[in-house]
Parts: structure tokens; sequence; C-alpha cells
């Protein structure tokens, strides 16, 4: 059984999805949402559409075990990340911002791990 993911579509996804926040947020939530709160909306989008971006130009690479396992560290960081500002933001509750700094540490983890391979990868090109 094929256990591949398709991460160029899921990047496209989240792309769109930030689009979407976005536009939403700039023009169904301008006159409900303080400045601040808008503020958290625009970064819970923005951080959408980086990472988005960013999975969908690594999908592009040959793929292997190391750049999986840190391509779905930083989905699944992306993911928490955003949607607890967006929770946040629409709930007001506060314990939701607990979860913001466990997708952001997925997120650097994910690529921590991603930048480590891509230098395993290049030193065992450069000794042979």
């Amino acid at each position: 059984m094929n256990h591949y993911w398709n991460f160029k579509a899921i990047a496209c996804v989240l792309v769109a999805l930030s689009v979407l926040a976005g536009a939403f947020g700039a023009h169904g939530l301008k006159d409900i949402l303080t400045t601040s709160e808008l503020t958290t909306w625009a970064t819970a989008s923005n951080y959408l559409l980086s990472q988005g971006l960013g999975i969908l130009i690594l999908s592009c690479l040959p793929q292997s075990p190391k750049l999986t396992l840190g391509l779905k560290l930083i989905l699944f960081g992306v993911i928490t990340f955003s949607v607890s500002l967006f929770m946040l933001v629409s709930f007001t509750l506060k314990i939701i911002a607990m979860l913001t700094p466990f997708g952001g540490m997925l997120m650097i983890v994910g690529w921590g791990v991603i930048a480590w391979h891509c230098f395993r990868q290049y030193e065992f090109t450069q000794v042979k």
C-alpha cells in the first residue's frame, strides 16, 4: 500500500485557505474585530501562505523519509498555529493560545529536520 502524501495538493489547499482567510479578515471582519485581533488574524493567514508555499516548493524534491517527516511536522505545525490563532480571535478562548507556541515549535523542528537532511545529502554527495 502506498503511503505517499500528496504534499503538492495539500500545499495548494493551504495557500487557497490563506487567501480565503485573508480576504475574510480584511473585508468580512474589519468592522467586527479590533485592530489587534485583525493583526492576529492576518498573522495566521500569512503563516498559512508562507508555510504552504514552502511545502509546495519542497514537495518538488525527491521524496525521502527525512523530507517527509519534516514536511509533516511543518504541516501539523502550521495547522496547529494558524487554527489556534483563528480560534483565539473567533471565540476569545485564551486557553487556545497555549497551542500556538506548540504549532510554532513543530514548524521550527520541521524546518530543522529538512535543513539537516539537505546538509547531510550535500555532505555525502561531496565526499564521493
